[in-house]
């Protein structure tokens, strides 16, 4: 039987937040909005480009923020 941290379940939260995030921070392309137009639409696949973060219109000085915290999800 294989045991899972407790934190399992919180980080695999955060990465589902940081995905709908990053998939659109602004209402008229966000994630369920995109999810719900098209039942073929896939997220896109970490790590994403800050070109990328930027074009969903996240402000430059989160873009490095998250780049910063998290960089295994942002390639430069």
């Amino acid at each position: 039987m294989v045991s899972r941290s407790p934190c399992a379940a919180e980080d695999e939260d955060d990465v589902g937040h940081a995905r709908s995030a990053v998939d659109g921070g602004h209402e008229k392309v966000a994630f369920a909005h995109r999810a719900m137009a098209d039942a073929d639409y896939q997220a896109p696949a970490f790590p994403v480009t800050k070109d990328h973060l930027c074009a969903e219109m996240l402000g430059e000085s989160f873009v490095e923020y998250f780049a910063t915290a998290w960089p295994h999800l942002v390639n430069s």
